[in-house]
């Protein structure tokens, strides 16, 4: 009886192990990256109007979203 429970038990762990592994790959690593990924384009957009000689903190939307494109391309979220 008690093997039987080690192996259930065993069973279980490796069960959880799996969904959480699941659920990182699937689920907190994209949300993660797309969230580092949006305030890096930002942060670029803005860094590069500022080259431009701009003072404030605006920047173009156009030079953002292809920042946005290259940072999901690079960690692999696109292809």
């Amino acid at each position: 009886m008690k093997k039987h429970l080690k192996i259930i038990i065993g069973i279980g762990v490796l069960s959880l192990i799996a969904l959480g592994l699941i659920f990182y790959w699937y689920s907190y690593r994209p949300t993660s990256i797309v969230s580092s990924c949006s305030f890096e384009a930002k942060e670029k957009a803005i860094e590069k109007r500022k080259n431009s000689g701009a003072t404030d903190r605006k920047f173009n939307a156009d030079d953002r979203d292809a920042y946005y494109e290259w940072c999901l391309q690079e960690k692999g979220l696109v292809k």
